[in-house]
C-alpha cells in the first residue's frame, strides 16, 4: 500500500487503504500518522477523517479528536449517534462543557433506545467534571 501511495499520491482511496492496513496490524499510532499525513495533504474523505477522529479519541488525544470531529460535524452533521457521543466526550475532556452539552442535545432526536445509556453516561461525565455530583448521580441512576 505504501508503494501505491508513492506511485499515485492523488488517489484518496489508497491513503485510506494504507491507514486500514496499518490499523489491521494493531499499530494505532502509526495509523494515526498515516491518516494525519493524508489529511494534511487533503487526501482523506469523510470516512477517513472519521477513522482518524475515532483513533484520536481512543488514544485519549482529545484536542486532536475535537479538531477532527468539529471539521466533520460542520461538513456532515449526520455523523452518527455513536460518533457524536464520542465527540461530546472529547469536548468534555477538553473542558468545553457547553459545547459538549450542545452536541448531546443535537443527538437526542437521532438517538434510539440503545443509545440512551451512552447519552446518559456522557451527560453524567459533564456533571462530574463540573463537580455537580447530585446531577451526575441522577444521570447515572437513570
Amino acid at each position: 500500500m505504501r508503494q501505491l501511495v508513492r506511485v499515485k499520491p492523488k488517489e484518496k482511496r489508497f491513503w485510506l487503504l494504507l491507514g486500514n492496513v496499518v490499523l489491521s496490524q494493531d499499530r494505532r499510532l502509526d495509523a494515526i500518522a498515516e491518516l494525519e499525513t493524508a489529511a494534511s495533504l487533503e487526501m482523506l474523505e469523510p470516512d477517513g477523517l472519521m477513522m482518524l477522529g475515532d483513533l484520536y479519541a481512543e488514544q485519549k488525544l482529545f484536542t486532536e479528536a475535537v479538531a477532527i470531529y468539529s471539521k466533520l460535524a460542520a461538513a456532515s452533521p449526520e455523523m452518527g449517534v455513536e460518533r457524536m457521543i464520542r465527540y461530546a466526550n472529547a469536548l468534555t475532556a477538553e473542558e468545553k462543557h457547553e459545547d459538549a452539552a450542545r452536541v448531546l442535545d443535537a443527538v437526542v432526536p437521532l438517538a434510539g433506545e440503545a443509545d440512551k445509556v451512552a447519552l446518559l453516561q456522557a451527560r453524567a461525565t459533564i456533571h462530574q467534571t463540573r463537580n455537580e455530583w447530585p446531577q451526575a448521580r441522577e444521570r447515572l441512576q437513570e
